[in-house]
């Protein structure tokens, strides 16, 4: 008897270990989405199905699609129901199935394969350009067509005929912002220096993806436009045939500065002037108190002995000292004061 309970176990233990799991059975349904299925493009944020069939029994199934993403929902009849919004299912052009499973695995159905097209270029969209910026004679805000951008002037753009929805704007390769609502509104970009600057705009999901073709504004010396070939940020002419120089590296792209004999003259706004007369002034000064510590030196040496003129000599020499160190201090209380306790504009 022991024998035959021995033989039993082993039998039982056997047929456990070699048991394969059931497999579920594959019933037909009818899958109908919203949008149809052969619409459904990577610009779609989120879609619907609406899921029947008479071989269905009630219990809990798990949703699946795209290989990701699983939601378990009751089933008591009738239609079995999923939507979702805002989850980008379709992140790049291919195939995928819903699948439908009860969670005992017992009973499952599978989609047609739906086909993600690749999504359309907007070619209904363009990009136009205009501008502000203060007119100096009255310090009104005043309008600035596209052909007239300078570095002075703030750049607006508005992407015409383009779909509702959310965009990333790139200006120059730059992400310049996330925009909820691009669509017939001006953004404003802001200053840029001389040269072309191309705009694009992009899905948010697919940086890689243009929704609108691309444009491009040029910016211009004040008051005219580049020469021939010196378009990308390079010196331009205006009127009387100034030239401007290009902004220096690291300075704001709005500054404007006047190519002359002496070097590059900032004439953006008084401060900026200002600035640039100080800096010559202060180079100026130190220069005469060198040639004067000079003179000085050279009275001392050539008084032969004469008492007057070696007085003078070290009373010029003094006061050129005197001078050079007056100079120093001043651009050091101008730092202190003016630029690291109360951070006036312009003086750094």
């Amino acid at each position: 008897m022991k024998k035959i309970n021995k033989i039993l176990l082993l039998f039982v233990t056997l047929m456990l270990f070699t048991a394969k799991p059931a497999r579920a059975t594959t019933v037909n349904c009818n899958f109908v989405f919203t949008p149809p299925i052969n619409q459904i493009t990577q610009d779609n944020d989120a879609f619907s199905v609406d899921i029947t069939s008479g071989e269905l029994t009630p219990g809990n199934y798990k949703i699946t699609y795209a290989g990701k993403d699983e939601v378990v929902l009751p089933y008591n009849g009738g239609v079995l129901k999923y939507s979702k919004k805002k989850m980008n299912p379709f992140s790049a052009a291919g195939t995928f199935n819903v699948v439908v499973e009860k969670d005992d695995k017992s009973l499952k159905c599978v989609s047609p394969t739906i086909n993600i097209q690749d999504s359309p270029l907007q070619t209904s969209c363009n990009i136009t350009f205009s501008g502000t910026k203060t007119d100096p004679a009255t310090g009104a805000i005043i309008g600035v067509s596209a052909n007239a951008l300078d570095p002075l002037t703030q750049v607006g753009m508005t992407a015409n005929n383009i779909k509702a929805g959310a965009y990333d704007l790139y200006v120059d390769g730059s992400k310049k912002g996330y925009y909820s609502n691009l669509a017939g509104n001006t953004i404003v970009l802001g200053n840029y220096p001389l040269g072309s600057h191309n705009v694009s705009i992009k899905d948010p999901n697919l940086a890689n993806r243009l929704q609108c073709p691309a444009a491009a504004f040029q910016v211009n010396a004040v008051g005219a436009t580049p020469p021939p070939g010196g378009g990308g940020g390079g010196a331009g002419t205006g009127p009387l045939n100034l030239r401007y120089c290009p902004p220096p590296p690291g300075s704001p792209a709005d500054q404007i500065r006047i190519d002359t004999a002496i070097g590059c003259i900032p004439i953006n706004t008084s401060t900026d002037f200002a600035a640039w007369i100080l800096g010559w002034f202060i180079g100026i000064a130190g220069g005469i108190a060198f040639l004067l510590m000079l003179w000085g030196g050279f009275q001392i040496m050539t008084a032969g002995g004469n008492p007057d003129q070696v007085k003078t000599g070290q009373e010029q020499l003094t006061a050129a000292i005197s001078g050079l160190l007056l100079i120093i201090f001043a651009i050091f209380l101008l730092k202190l004061i003016g630029v690291s306790i109360f951070q006036i504009p312009g003086l750094t």
